[in-house]
């Protein structure tokens, strides 16, 4: 009920778990499009997870590095539609594997830049007696509809097995939308800007 009650949280919560739910959905399609598109299979998806793994790591350090450069609104969307637009929409349009690997890096690296901020914001804004709660239920709001995107993204996999980068590009578009959202709503400005709360006795 916090989050729900809190206008500024429920938007941004909201945001968080329809970006979740397009992931999700996602997930299985990019494995079929890589292992089906690609000249090898086996090896182009191995690849592909390497570079995955490794944006991953570099997202963390660029979080690390910029953390205190730039400003967590500018960062957190940067990272949002990095990951969009170089990991779902361009792959999908081109099918190659030096764009995958790419997309895939860019994917996993947006991922830590969106994090990161939004993590810090919850922690400066919810006080730390009831972050325990606060934190197990934007969980649950965020990754409880998992299940249903990955079984609903197979189904939807086989349905478009002939245009699964059309997929890919259209489920990258809904995810520019939801950003779209984060990035004109005063909901993250004013999150990121407020001064943090104080520690209650």
């Amino acid at each position: 009920m916090f989050i729900l009650r809190h206008r500024h949280f429920r938007v941004l919560q909201l945001c968080n778990a329809g970006h979740n739910f397009l992931n999700r959905l996602g997930v299985a399609a990019w494995t079929a499009y890589v292992i089906a598109v690609g000249s090898n299979g086996a090896t182009s998806l191995s690849t592909v997870k390497t570079a995955a793994a490794a944006g991953s790591v570099l997202g963390g350090l660029a979080v690390g590095a910029l953390a205190t450069r730039v400003g967590r609104r500018r960062l957190l969307l940067w990272g949002y539609f990095v990951g969009a637009l170089l990991g779902r929409v361009v792959p999908g349009l081109v099918a190659a594997l030096p764009v995958w690997l790419v997309g895939s890096a860019a994917r996993s690296g947006g991922a830590q830049l969106f994090n990161g901020p939004a993590t810090a914001i919850w922690q400066e804004q919810v006080e730390r007696h009831r972050q325990g709660s606060v934190f197990g239920a934007r969980r649950l709001l965020g990754q409880g509809p998992y299940p249903l995107a990955v079984l609903l993204g197979g189904a939807l996999g086989d349905v478009f097995a002939n245009h699964l980068g059309l997929f890919l590009v259209t489920l990258g578009c809904a995810e520019v939308a939801v950003g779209g959202v984060l990035a004109t709503s005063r909901a993250v400005r004013e999150l990121a800007t407020a001064p943090m709360l104080q520690p209650q006795p």
